[in-house]
């Protein structure tokens, strides 16, 4: 301890002896800059007084200016204002080719590795061999590239965020600042994503998803944006395989087109059937006590019809309020519901979510945490809802097959 003692003394004596100089520098700039604040005011009180013009009675009050000669001056407002229709004209396209093509760079840069080097049990079409120097060679320059385009976009993400900081553009719920700070981090937690997908087989997407939430997007937006990754990722690795004919079958193709057209039907039942029967009717209820608004699709609550006496007869009746589209509602307040209480689809989704998740993980060893929680949140829970809930449920499933294997005996013994 004593050495360390020592070492704390030594650079605390070190920072005495700075901040006595700093404090005597500070001082005497503090003094020179008095002197010349006084200086400065006794010029400008020696000048002469300045004219100030009189109005005369042929001056006119509201016309006349004209007759002067201003020019024209472009206000910062009217800049303002037209640098931000520029950017909500942009966000309003639908397909943003500024951000679509550095996608698609990216993509023929990983196919084009893929087949020259080789991978997923695919053999190389040029014969590189695995350990040779052109193997490593393909394998870090293509790095360098998708590095570069990870670093202009982010610089342009950051350049956008500036410009409608500056305009004042109208943020909503679940818009990222993309500051410094987020331009790093989140490729740096993309990149353990991939290292943890490529070493342990788990998917990019299952860690990418969370980290989304966290940083406060919408689940439906990090839906969204997880199948849109998928996409580029999935047709990659489809047309390597096709290309090294590693499908089965003769003609190779009948199970491509057949499998895609499960997965296309499988994913629009997902999108549209599956989400009409989780929809819930919470973001109706308005009143001047709670808004529904703030847990719209959280299937952890419930609305709860205001009703008031009426004194003249004794009886109950509803308040009324407003929907979203002005139509008038009963009045309703957003409570944290209880478990089947009532019963709803929601829960029944939940239930059967649940089973098959934890079915496949025990089954398969693939561990159903990954799936637990996109499927609750898709289901209409709130992250904060369903990440204790996967682990309450991944626990009952744990202490299931450790009272199966409990006596099970080794398979080669």
């Amino acid at each position: 301890m004593e050495p360390t003692t020592l070492i704390g003394a030594i650079f605390g004596r070190f920072d005495v002896e700075i901040a006595a100089r700093r404090w005597l520098a500070k001082t005497r700039r503090n003094k020179k800059l008095r002197q010349v604040r006084l200086e400065d005011e006794e010029d400008f009180e020696s000048l002469p007084p300045l004219r100030e013009h009189q109005p005369s009675s042929s001056d006119a009050l509201l016309g006349g200016l004209d007759k002067h000669d201003f020019g024209t001056f472009v206000s910062d407002d009217d800049q303002q204002l037209e640098r931000r229709n520029a950017i909500e004209k942009r966000e309003m396209r639908l397909f943003p080719l500024k951000y679509i093509l550095p996608l698609v760079i990216s993509w023929l840069v990983v196919l084009v590795q893929s087949m020259l080097r080789g991978g997923h049990g695919a053999p190389s079409i040029i014969g590189i061999t695995c350990n040779s120097p052109d193997y490593w060679m393909l394998t870090f320059l293509p790095l360098l590239i998708l590095v570069g385009i990870t670093l202009w976009v982010g610089y342009h993400l950051r350049l956008m965020n500036r410009n409608k900081v500056l305009c004042d553009y109208p943020f909503i719920e679940g818009d990222i600042h993309w500051i410094k700070r987020r331009i790093l981090i989140f490729p740096t937690l993309c990149t353990m994503a991939g290292v943890a997908a490529g070493l342990l087989g788990i998917g990019g997407g299952m860690v990418k998803g969370p980290i989304m939430l966290e940083m406060g997007i919408l689940p439906p937006v990090q839906s969204a944006t997880a199948n849109f990754m998928i996409l580029f990722t999935s047709s990659s690795t489809t047309l390597q395989f096709a290309i090294n004919g590693q499908f089965p079958g003769e003609r190779q193709y009948d199970y491509m087109a057949w499998f895609a057209l499960i997965g296309c039907i499988g994913g629009f039942c997902g999108q549209k059937v599956v989400a009409y029967l989780v929809k819930n009717k919470c973001e109706y209820c308005r009143t001047n006590e709670h808004d529904c608004n703030d847990h719209a699709g959280d299937v952890a609550y419930r609305c709860q019809v205001v009703e008031v006496v009426d004194e003249a007869t004794g009886g109950t009746e509803a308040q009324y309020g407003l929907t979203s589209a002005g139509e008038p509602v009963e009045a309703a307040y957003c409570v944290e519901k209880n478990l089947f209480a009532p019963f709803t689809y929601n829960d029944l989704v939940t239930i059967l979510i649940a089973f098959t998740c934890t079915a496949l993980g025990a089954g398969g060893g693939i561990g159903g945490g990954g799936l637990l929680v996109p499927m609750y949140i898709f289901a209409g829970l709130n992250p904060k809802h369903a990440i204790p809930l996967s682990k309450v449920t991944i626990f009952g499933s744990a202490v299931a097959m450790y009272v199966v294997n409990f006596r099970r005996k080794h398979p080669c013994k």
